[in-house]
């Protein structure tokens, strides 16, 4: 039997990447929000304001030359640096943290010194983990955890890491009238050595999520949890992947270089032996589009269809169901999103993981979503003295807020109704 005509094969795999590409991404539209100008947003004089938080995430590959998105970060801290912690929102270090083979090496400890050095000074520095500190999800992670956690240390900087290196939390701490608790997330997802005696919450989930439950007594207009895994997110954890993974699929792997852009059909058909039959174009747009469905149906703990993903954050919504707290911040997802809560939901889920350029990535869109841009920046959250929450998405091109929300007003939470249509105009992917 003959071989298919290459073209023949060349049409045929277009054809299933086109069908792929529009019912692929869950369903949802490329979507990278704001187009203009920076917005006005309030400006409550310096007096007013009891405490402010600035969430970042994902921060961990820093520009060599200087990133613009830490310079932004410690002005604006600056500005009122007596009462500003600054939440790094984890993946701290890229790749894969501080390993015992890298904890040393200058070219991965200026990736956490830079952002040590983008605490202004006065203000405060919180260092939540990620996957990514954990070794990556590999065997070392505990070390590397730990590893961190003695670098922040012995920085000499007001800095530290929470909860515990090792531990899950959740560990509470009180900002000048904000409650602030942290999880690590990654702790639930790990499978090497974690610590579990020796955590305060206890051995393990149940005794976790029983501790954070008891946390949700009182008020929760001045609560905000935060850790490095998303609830709910629009981006590629979560099932929305641009045109690009589908084709690049390397594109996907934490990195940076010219090889990322190799198309699966040549790495692929490469890899086969058989370019010249066109069997290795079939492979390449087959294993690339494999590679997406895959993710779908939980192919790394990484993503919210995993198992282990689903059953962590559950866990996690029916503890604080019991009284939601105003906020539930994140990264893991590298852009900015802003989303309503369903009932016994935290109020507003926050994911800002966009703290290097590099990494940045399309989000797409759900019902729930007040905001989404793919753009380098980080969130802001002043608690007012009188009880009033607001929240600013603050970018660094061009630089300024470019969305803002009363999160609560006067010791209130505000309703999130999500939209019915997008409030403000949309590009396509390009």
């Amino acid at each position: 039997m003959n071989p298919p005509h290459p073209s023949s094969v060349v049409r045929a795999g277009a054809i299933v990447l086109a069908v792929a590409l529009s019912t692929g991404c869950n369903h949802r539209r490329p979507y990278y929000g704001l187009v203009g100008p920076p917005v006005a947003a309030p400006v409550p004089a310096a007096a007013d304001i009891a405490s402010r938080v600035l969430l970042i995430g994902d921060a961990g590959e820093p520009a060599v030359v200087g990133e613009p998105v830490l310079r932004v970060l410690s002005d604006t801290a600056a500005h009122l640096a007596a009462r500003t912690t600054i939440v790094f929102l984890g993946d701290n270090v890229y790749p894969a943290g501080l390993t015992p083979q890298t904890r040393t090496q200058p070219t991965t400890t200026r990736k956490l010194q830079a952002q040590i050095d983008a605490v202004a000074p006065g203000a405060e520095g919180i260092f939540i983990p990620g996957n990514h500190d954990w070794a990556n999800a590999r065997e070392a992670g505990l070390q590397a955890i730990q590893n961190q956690a003695a670098y922040l240390e012995g920085s000499g900087a007001n800095v530290r890491m929470i909860p515990r290196a090792g531990c899950p939390g959740p560990t509470t701490t009180d900002l000048r009238g904000l409650e602030l608790i942290a999880l690590d997330t990654q702790w639930w997802l790990h499978r090497h050595a974690k610590l579990t005696d020796e955590c305060p919450s206890g051995p393990d989930t149940a005794d976790v999520t029983r501790t954070l439950r008891g946390l949700m007594d009182g008020s929760g207009a001045n609560r905000v949890v935060v850790a490095h895994h998303p609830l709910e997110t629009a981006g590629s954890h979560g099932g929305f992947f641009p045109w690009s993974n589908y084709v690049f699929p390397l594109t996907a792997i934490d990195g940076q270089g010219l090889w990322q852009w190799f198309p699966a059909q040549v790495v692929l058909g490469m890899a086969v032996g058989s370019w010249s039959s066109g069997a290795g174009v079939v492979v390449g747009i087959a294993g690339s589009i494999a590679h997406q469905v895959a993710r779908w149906f939980g192919l790394t703990r990484q993503d919210m269809a995993s198992r282990h993903y689903d059953h962590m954050a559950d866990q996690i919504t029916a503890a604080v169901s019991v009284n939601p707290p105003l906020v539930y911040a994140a990264g893991h997802d590298h852009g900015l999103q802003v989303l309503c809560g369903r009932p016994g939901e935290p109020v507003y889920q926050l994911v800002s993981g966009l703290g290097s350029a590099v990494k940045a990535m399309p989000v797409g869109h759900t019902s729930r979503t007040l905001f989404a841009h793919s753009a380098p920046g980080f969130m802001a959250i002043d608690l007012l003295r009188d009880g009033s929450v607001l929240l600013r998405v603050i970018e660094t091109a061009p630089r300024g807020v470019v969305y803002w929300r009363w999160l609560a007003e006067e010791g209130v939470p505000v309703e999130c109704e999500p939209p019915a249509q997008s409030l403000f105009r949309v590009r396509p992917d390009r």
